[in-house]
């Protein structure tokens, strides 16, 4: 009978936490807070949550039960949260809450608990942007952002240097963005699975042919397919120009350049140095002739992004 308390126990905890992740995200979209697949203080403010509720419900269950709980956690898969090495942070926090929740637990003790729990939430919190979108929200053609609510920023304003980070070519062969230093490179993030991504691919091919004469541009697709043989298919039969290459893991290359949503695309100067840019079907003729402009182009890339409340 216990066994099967502790069964039901587990299964509400599990349920209760991935309802608690769900309502903190739908409440951060209602917010409509910027970029919030980027933001890792969501996902950890929805681990300390739900897995402190989830203690609260085992309170009888047997601790050398409780790890079950940590099934939660793959909820975070569709969300995109769920990547080496953030899995490990969410899991210091998910134990941290768990003793937390627990009553037998002194006071005292619970307290240091609590400890390193706020100071990891708040060193995420603080470490990068809290921007809301107001009614009217765009982003020009430089990068910036209008009709914003700036809470905090407290980055460095410099421009971004492109990680060192492999990819795959076609042959199998490593090859790293770092790789076309001394040329502007268009870079488009997108996957065979993404539909908004092939919507883009007609626009994306009449800009490369624009381009085809310009030695200093250069064109490169990354997919972000885990299915490597649908990217091969994909390319083999629709034979887009440019380079194509292909992550080898998905959320670690969102994390490494930040991507929020796919399509995404990137503009990168001569010396490495990378800005958001404007999907194919939403660049300008401004934006166009930017692209044929090495000087414009690193001006571009490194004017950091302004906020306009208005």
């Amino acid at each position: 009978m216990n066994k099967m308390g502790d069964f039901r126990r587990l299964i509400l905890g599990v349920l209760v936490c991935v309802a608690t992740f769900g309502i903190i995200f739908l409440l951060a979209r209602f917010i409509e807070i910027h970029k919030i697949r980027t933001l890792k203080w969501i996902p950890i403010l929805m681990t300390c949550l739900g897995f402190y509720f989830a203690g609260r419900i085992n309170q009888k269950t047997r601790l050398s039960l409780l790890p079950f709980l940590l099934v939660g956690l793959f909820a975070f898969v569709p969300l995109k949260f769920f990547y080496i090495p953030f899995v490990f942070v969410l899991i210091l926090c998910a134990v941290l809450a768990l003793l937390l929740s627990r009553k037998k637990i002194l006071p005292k003790t619970r307290f240091l608990f609590l400890i390193p729990l706020l100071g990891i939430f708040g060193y995420f919190l603080f470490s990068q942007p809290l921007i809301i979108r107001k009614k009217g929200f765009s982003v020009d053609e430089m990068g910036n952002l209008h009709n914003v609510m700036v809470l905090w920023d407290f980055r460095e304003s410099s421009p971004t240097k492109l990680p060192q980070y492999t990819f795959k070519n076609l042959e199998g062969k490593d090859v790293q963005l770092s790789d076309f230093e001394g040329k502007n490179v268009y870079v488009t993030f997108w996957a065979t699975w993404c539909g908004p991504c092939k919507a883009e691919k007609p626009r994306l091919e009449e800009i490369k042919a624009m381009f085809k004469n310009d030695e200093n541009l250069i064109f490169i697709d990354i997919s972000l397919d885990t299915n490597r043989s649908s990217w091969e298919k994909f390319i083999s039969e629709q034979n887009p120009a440019g380079i194509q290459l292909n992550s080898i893991d998905e959320r670690q290359t969102r994390e490494a350049f930040r991507i929020a949503g796919i399509p995404h695309n990137i503009l990168i100067s001569k010396d490495g140095y990378y800005k958001s840019f404007s999907r194919p079907t939403r660049i300008t003729e401004n934006q166009l002739e930017m692209l044929k402009s090495s000087e414009k182009i690193d001006d571009y890339v490194k004017t950091t992004t302004k906020y306009f409340e208005n």
